[in-house]
């Protein structure tokens, strides 16, 4: 089925030229690909025509195109003189309602480069593109008051069925699979294979599995190499100094993570094994121990607060 029969077959058009010119700019710009700034994701059966009918709406890449803005207010245009009901052709010309007189070619031209320069302008006055309150954002979302407030908010979610269905869970999972690990200095992160070989042409390495022996063998060549699992919680050694005189030496960080917990509980009874490795991490990078006590629940602080304990009897370091 063409796109016009489909189209004339759920009802949403009529008949006539509009909509040839309507199905000719869509298949035109099939391939244009996503610009900053330039264009925007349109809709081929507008996100209208599910609502009236109680719908789901469609998203999907076979149902949204990306038009430059230009085109994207043409495009509503014709589906609105082409529109089977007077519903549809209000919905079409609702988000045209303030431009209120006929259009030439040039006046759209005008009328792009307007846009353009209105999104750089509004990047510009995006908060988080200035450095100072990009970096007050993260360190309040990065804190252990925020951090345990999330968590706390996520698990009810998920007693109460309000998160992602097991279908949609089993997807991500497979396609968090397929992502490809790289690094660059101390940063890493993950890709998706078809984008690898565009990071490793600007200097980021892939992440190679190597046995512990083959990665001792390489720092002992050279410590000026990233190295990407220095935090590998199976293949690194660890040590912990406790009152600043005794020490305790780990094959890996996950038997340090047991051994912390069988003998202080620093966190609670419950053994949460990745908050351990994150703190004993955090302690090998020369940052405190920090906690929220577990005496009191975290719906009881405000931001004012002032909660964070530090944990000081004990520091970690990689062997």
């Amino acid at each position: 089925m063409t796109l016009k029969e489909k189209l004339l077959d759920i009802g949403l058009c009529i008949d006539n030229e509009y909509l040839d010119k309507y199905v000719e700019l869509i298949e035109s710009n099939r391939e244009t690909k996503r610009e900053k700034f330039k264009t925007q994701k349109h809709h081929i059966i507008p996100r209208f025509y599910y609502r009236e009918n109680n719908l789901d709406v469609d998203n999907s890449k076979e149902n949204y195109i990306n038009l430059q803005y230009k085109d994207h207010f043409i495009a509503h245009l014709l589906l609105a003189l082409c529109s089977s009901t007077e519903t549809f052709f209000y919905n079409n010309f609702i988000a045209l309602s303030y431009m209120n007189k006929h259009f030439t070619y040039s006046d759209l031209d005008v009328l792009q480069s307007e846009y353009e320069e209105c999104r750089k302008k509004c990047s510009l006055h995006n908060p988080m593109y200035n450095d100072v309150y990009r970096e007050r954002h993260k360190n309040s979302m990065r804190s252990e008051y925020v951090r345990n407030k999330i968590s706390l908010t996520m698990k009810k979610k998920r007693e109460r069925g309000e998160l992602f269905s097991s279908e949609i869970r089993k997807k991500i999972s497979e396609n968090q699979k397929t992502l490809v690990y790289i690094y660059k200095g101390s940063k890493t992160i993950r890709v998706r294979p078809e984008k690898l070989q565009e990071y490793l042409n600007n200097g980021w390495l892939k992440y190679e599995k190597r046995s512990y022996a083959q990665r001792c063998g390489q720092e002992m060549m050279t410590t000026n190499e990233p190295q990407m699992n220095r935090f590998n919680s199976r293949g690194v050694g660890c040590y912990c100094i406790i009152d600043n005189k005794i020490r305790k030496d780990f094959k890996t960080i996950r038997d340090a993570t047991i051994w912390w917990y069988n003998n202080y509980k620093p966190f609670g009874d419950k053994y949460a094994e990745t908050t351990l490795q994150r703190k004993i991490k955090a302690s090998i990078q020369g940052k405190a121990i920090t906690y929220l006590p577990s005496c009191s629940s975290v719906k009881k602080h405000s931001k004012e607060d002032n909660c964070t304990k530090i944990i000081e009897n004990i520091k970690w370091y990689k062997i």
